[in-house]
């Protein structure tokens, strides 16, 4: 996080201020008016509804749902608890975070292994994975976005250009994995009685098709492994999480030059 962390400490109060009007920030502590459901119900519906899909991670083990218990409570007191000015932030954040937690503890139940020990193993080693490459995604999003919104017109360089470029490759690739695996499903629906029924070729593990299929049928079902399980990293609205870090950055700056009262602008 340190290059992030410089790149915010970069941003000036001039620039941030040029960057949020006194309308935006208004927006941002009262909203637009054309939410039906407040962002707390949302996050409290959300939480219950994630806490519901994890339960079923206890099938490998009672400290499954329990830890994914913990981790969505943190996330609705730490949304709960934040100050008004970074609510937004913190509502776009509990979001993407809760439903990272279902994704992952729901998926770490079908690992494809027959001993227990071993089940558990690569489920704790997929979450943690999952949670690893997750947060490096949002990383990279949040430094790309923060030098095109904050920092391009004062000349800085960008950072991480050729990560940027490589995950933006990645992402098409699994989106195309994704289209494949629901072209190849649909083929083989209309024509699996000519596939199971055909003589013509060997499609066991030892022949070269069978090899062959084997490798693209596993390739495109990690990809879209990937795919489901970085998913909730789109769901994170990276500008207004970096709005956020600018006010707090500037917490009293914003104050004091909008002149708004500490209930309106810690909601305290």
């Amino acid at each position: 996080m340190k290059t992030l962390s410089k790149l915010i400490n970069a941003v000036s109060f001039e620039n941030a201020l040029e960057k949020n009007s006194m309308h935006r920030i208004y927006e941002n502590l009262n909203g637009t008016g054309k939410e039906v459901i407040p962002k707390s119900l949302k996050v409290y519906i959300l939480a219950a509804f994630s806490w519901s899909i994890c339960l079923i991670s206890g099938l490998k083990g009672a400290g499954f749902p329990i830890t994914a218990s913990i981790i969505i409570l943190g996330i609705f007191i730490g949304f709960t608890r934040s100050k008004r000015y970074f609510k937004n932030a913190a509502y776009t954040i509990a979001v993407y975070l809760i439903i990272q937690t279902a994704v992952l503890f729901f998926f770490s139940v079908w690992m494809p292994w027959e001993n227990p020990d071993m089940i558990r193993t690569y489920a704790i080693l997929y979450i943690l994975f999952g949670y690893g490459l997750s947060f490096y995604i949002i990383r990279i999003r949040l430094i790309e976005n923060i030098q095109i919104n904050y920092l391009i017109k004062d000349g800085k360089l960008i950072r991480k250009r050729k990560t940027i470029k490589i995950l933006k490759i990645v992402a098409v690739i699994l989106g195309l994995a994704l289209v494949v695996a629901i072209w190849v499903t649909r083929f083989y629906t209309i024509s699996s009685d000519w596939w199971n029924s055909s003589n013509n070729y060997d499609y066991s593990y030892d022949s070269l098709v069978g090899t062959v299929l084997y490798v693209f049928s596993s390739f495109i079902a990690f990809a879209n492994l990937a795919l489901f399980t970085l998913f909730p990293t789109s769901l994170l609205k990276t500008s207004v999480v970096l709005d956020g870090f600018i006010y707090k950055k500037y917490s009293l700056d914003f104050q004091k030059e909008y002149e708004f009262t500490d209930k309106e602008w810690y909601g305290e």
